[in-house]
């Protein structure tokens, strides 16, 4: 038995409505103007720059008017659940098209024959990340009602488009605050995610702040304390609606164009690229993590810069384990599908290709690495893994696969540390001592929970009794070719 999305649409619904409050005073929209409408163009264009006027020019005051008309305008009626007076000859929009009129004005495009956006285009990005920023925060400090808080950060989530800076801090609040709901944070690690793949005009492999290490580090621990925390949930819709808001965590982890967050010293600030590790190996996460996270890991782990200090030849073989299980659930899913004639639990084929497309970048990354790093642990695991999958990538869940490479790979390349036998836990990353795998010396065990009886949280392991080395498959008793 599988609990529909309309299920989890009403777990947040609980999480949303839970109460209701009269509403702060917060400021009346202001209604674009004429002037403001003849300097959008060319703001969007980059045919003006903004910093050329004084803060007080027209300039400035339309891209205040716009970042104000947004923000106010979504927690006011009939947006934010209150009834508004019908006029004659009006139309009364939802909050869906206001957003996506936002997004609309957000989305900047690169003028030809130039093929990135210009300077003037940045600083035009950025003041209205400034102003819209300001204009929440007067949202979220003043506004009660719930549905005007989760308004305004959906805002700001299709704000993010827009290629500015300062949008970060009024997402990390909601993130970082534990009163604000789940429903909340879900937008908020969207607009994280959104922010996060904008890259730099001048170099697309950085980030456009990536100067600004410090504020990086920060985004990466917000979600990294969010994703590996040990929650408890009252029922299945609940535990749903857990796994599918820390999805979008997951996700947003993974937009990092490095897996380390590093000073000009070259200090490491914070390891996103180890938090993805952790989401296939830490036991301690609760409620237990999804096929559906683990995909969105691997991807985002595959497509991060490798770094100086990563150890591939651990990287590579605590990935392999995963691999394998999500060639068992596809094969779990597709029989369940064809006895019960139910829906499948992800859109396989696109998952394939996301996978196999991640590890085509990988391999491609790997040509440059220096031979003593053993770059020949992600040549060869990228190729079982894009040819294992290209059958589901054509023909879904239920394509034959012959899985036998894949399985026999891990036996094959065992990280160097264990040449001599002695399973122990192995370093991710050689300058960190604490990015130890596995985090608990087992193999993952990935079960799809029965939304009847869902999965208890993980206990804390014993130190007086740790658990038994890491089983890894019998390349003698491979895991036999899945068929349909």
């Amino acid at each position: 038995m599988r609990i529909s999305r309309r299920s989890v649409a009403a777990g947040f619904a609980l999480l949303v409505f839970n109460s209701f409050s009269l509403a702060a005073d917060i400021p009346k929209p202001p209604e674009p103007n004429g002037a403001d409408t003849v300097a959008s163009p060319k703001l969007h264009s980059g045919t003006v720059r903004i910093t050329e006027e004084k803060p007080d020019g027209p300039l400035h005051k339309a891209v205040r008017n716009y970042a104000q008309y947004y923000a106010f305008k979504s927690v006011q009626p009939p947006y934010n659940g209150e009834p508004e007076e019908k006029k004659l000859g009006t139309f009364i929009l939802d909050i869906n098209s206001l957003l996506k009129d936002a997004e609309s004005f957000c989305t900047l495009q690169n003028q030809p024959p130039a093929t990135n956006l210009s300077q003037a285009q940045l600083e035009f990005a950025e003041q209205f990340t400034v102003d819209l920023a300001a204009a929440a925060k007067i949202v979220l400090d003043n506004a009660t009602r719930p549905m005007e808080r989760l308004n305004i950060v959906r805002m700001l989530a299709s704000c993010s488009k827009m290629p500015g800076t300062k949008l970060i801090d009024p997402l990390l609040r909601v993130i970082n605050d534990p009163n604000e709901s789940d429903a909340l944070k879900l937008y908020a690690f969207q607009g994280i995610k959104t922010f996060l793949e904008h890259g730099h005009p001048e170099d697309p492999t950085k980030h456009i702040n990536y100067k600004d290490v410090a504020k990086l580090a920060q985004i990466s621990d917000s979600l990294t304390k969010y994703i590996v925390q040990k929650r408890s949930y009252r029922d299945a819709k609940e535990q749903m609606v857990i796994e599918y808001v820390r999805r979008e965590a997951v996700a947003a982890t993974g937009r990092f164009k490095l897996g380390v967050v590093r000073e000009n010293t070259r200090k490491p600030l914070s390891r996103p690229g180890y938090t993805l590790m952790r989401v296939l190996w830490d036991p301690e996460i609760a409620p237990p993590v999804t096929i559906q996270e683990r995909i969105e890991a691997i991807c985002g782990f595959c497509q991060m810069k490798i770094d100086d200090d990563l150890n591939i030849d651990v990287a590579a073989p605590f990935l392999q384990p995963s691999l394998v299980e999500y060639l068992r659930q596809a094969n779990n899913d597709f029989t369940r599908m064809t006895k019960e004639t139910s829906k499948s639990i992800l859109p396989w084929k696109i998952s394939a290709a996301r996978l196999s497309y991640s590890f085509a970048l990988w391999r491609e990354a790997a040509k440059t690495v220096p031979k003593p790093r053993y770059p020949e642990y992600i040549t060869s695991l990228a190729n079982d893994v894009i040819a294992t999958l290209a059958p589901i990538e054509k023909e879904g869940a239920g394509a034959t696969t012959d899985s036998n490479s894949l399985a026999q790979w891990l036996p094959r390349n065992l990280p160097k540390a264990w040449s001599g036998g002695n399973q122990q836990p192995v370093l991710l990353y050689k300058d960190d001592p604490t990015s130890l795998l596995p985090i608990v010396p087992k193999t993952p065990v990935l079960k799809t929970p029965d939304p009847k009886n869902p999965m208890p949280p993980a206990k804390t392991p014993d130190p007086k009794n740790p658990a038994p080395p890491m089983k890894m498959p019998d390349p003698k008793n491979p895991m036999p070719p899945i068929k349909n």
